[in-house]
């Protein structure tokens, strides 16, 4: 945040531009380069400096790469023996970052799986394919998946060494039969994994959140979850308070 708001004290002149990867991402700077410039010109008296000019130009993934190919079939029974994911059997996938703080909470994604094995009878698997920031994390992320998912199979797999071939794109894809993501942090204004799995041809369930909103068209590529934040200035309290009244 501190380097988008001295943006206004460099030699910034219309022309210049930063990119955005979502109109998301183009919000948050605009928010940012606003208030600065608020402080600047009332602290200085002067006049207000230039802005920067704000193109959106998205991320994207080779979708050659990830589409299913020759070795795709091979890869997915692999997997999902090494798993042991029967062929009646349901598979989520989750790709990224496993971080409570920095990605999602995982606690909707648990509760999700466990009433669908609930209401189905299917067996539930849910692959959680990524790294750990520490030993803590993972701790209380494989504590969860018990304590609010009993119902499902949970797999935890490292993204580093065994099973991922360098210069192409990890064949855990193959493993799933849809991509799961409820990201609920203010950082995700983009989100480069539900791009990757619908290039590999998986449907996404994801948070109606920030910048996966703008790239999974509910009922097309997957469906959107909505998703609720708590508004500006309240706190843990009055927030529960608002959800109970809601839910009722």
């Amino acid at each position: 945040m501190d380097q988008i708001g001295a943006l206004l004290t460099a030699p910034v002149e219309p022309w210049d531009a930063l990119v955005c990867t979502s109109k998301a991402g183009k919000n948050a700077v605009l928010r940012v380069l606003s208030e600065w410039r608020d402080y600047q010109t009332a602290r200085f008296r002067g006049t207000p400096p230039p802005l920067p000019q704000l193109p959106v130009i998205p991320l994207g993934v080779d979708a050659k790469a990830f589409a299913p190919g020759p070795d795709w079939e091979r890869e997915r029974t692999t997997w999902r023996e090494k798993l042991g994911i029967g062929p009646d059997d349901v598979a989520a996938l989750f790709v990224g970052r496993l971080s409570f703080h920095a990605k999602a909470h995982p606690l909707p994604a648990y509760l999700a799986p466990e009433a669908a094995a609930e209401r189905t009878g299917k067996r539930i698997h849910f692959i959680q394919a990524g790294r750990f920031s520490n030993e803590l994390i993972e701790e209380q992320f494989v504590w969860g998946a018990k304590t609010f998912a009993p119902s499902v199979t949970a797999h935890f797999i490292s993204d580093e060494g065994e099973g991922r071939p360098s210069g192409r794109p990890w064949g855990i894809w193959a493993a799933g039969d849809f991509f799961l993501s409820l990201s609920d942090n203010v950082q995700e204004t983009f989100g480069l994994t539900p791009i990757e799995a619908m290039a590999a041809g998986l449907p996404v369930v994801a948070s109606d959140w920030d910048g996966y909103r703008e790239h999974v068209r509910h009922g097309v590529d997957g469906f959107t979850i909505p998703t609720l934040a708590p508004p500006p200035g309240a706190n843990s309290l009055s927030f529960a308070t608002a959800l109970v009244a809601w839910r009722k």
